[in-house]
């Protein structure tokens, strides 16, 4: 049960109130969310993009989903890199899609 901290009295089952009605809120959005992109997995859909949302809204309450997202912001830093990683500013882009439109000479 959420500790009240404010005052005595009806302020602080306030409190505890809202603290519990907010972690269930929290979990319950953040949980519909993961679970919707779970489904993408097999659906076509962005869930590589959705999956990482529904942790960030459960790890705003719970320490268990802020270690689930650490690990997916390394597996996807591990991926980036591996891949050649992202361009990092718009002069990289820009150099990048001259190259590619530069005629071959023979």
């Amino acid at each position: 049960m959420a500790v009240a901290e404010p005052g005595n009295g009806w302020a602080a089952a306030f409190y505890a109130t809202y603290r519990l009605a907010r972690r269930i809120v929290i979990a319950v959005v953040g949980t519909t969310v993961l679970l919707l992109g779970a489904v993408l997995l097999v659906t076509p859909g962005p869930a590589f993009v959705v999956i990482p949302i529904g942790l960030g809204i459960l790890a705003i309450e719970f320490s268990w989903a802020r270690r689930w997202l650490k690990h997916v912001k390394q597996a996807y830093a591990g991926v980036r890199n591996a891949y050649g990683g992202a361009p990092s500013s718009s002069a990289d882009v820009q150099r990048r899609q001259t190259c590619e439109r530069a005629p071959r000479e023979l």
